[in-house]
């Protein structure tokens, strides 16, 4: 297991990949939780080089179910993203939806989705 403790901005040497490539991670490792409180999507989203099997992400349960929001890449605003802008990013990384709790969103890489059965 690699613990790292650092601030993560969605660009730049704060990047998720950036932090990564400083540890012993292999490029598909088993699983992530992005929970910052505001730009978890920009930080997923910009996750490039490596490409977990498993991802849980925040998403702000307040927003309306159907409803489309996409925070803006700004961390002095903390109002996070929709559970369905979520699901659209996962389509364009090649995630699928695959559980959901009340603040948070599970994403399995399509290579791994149909073992869920």
């Amino acid at each position: 297991m690699i613990v790292c403790n650092k601030a993560v901005l969605a660009t730049g040497n704060n990047s998720l990949d950036s932090i990564l490539t400083n540890t012993q991670a292999p490029l598909d490792f088993d699983f992530v939780s992005i929970d910052v409180d505001g730009i978890d999507a920009h930080i997923w989203a910009n996750l490039a080089v490596y490409r977990p099997k498993l991802v849980m992400i925040e998403f702000n349960p307040t927003i309306p179910e159907g409803a489309r929001v996409f925070q803006d890449n700004d961390t002095t605003t903390m109002i996070g993203s929709s559970l369905n802008a979520l699901v659209e990013l996962s389509k364009v990384k090649g995630y699928e939806l695959c559980g959901v709790t009340v603040t948070n969103a599970l994403f399995c890489r399509n290579d791994y989705f149909p073992l869920l059965g």
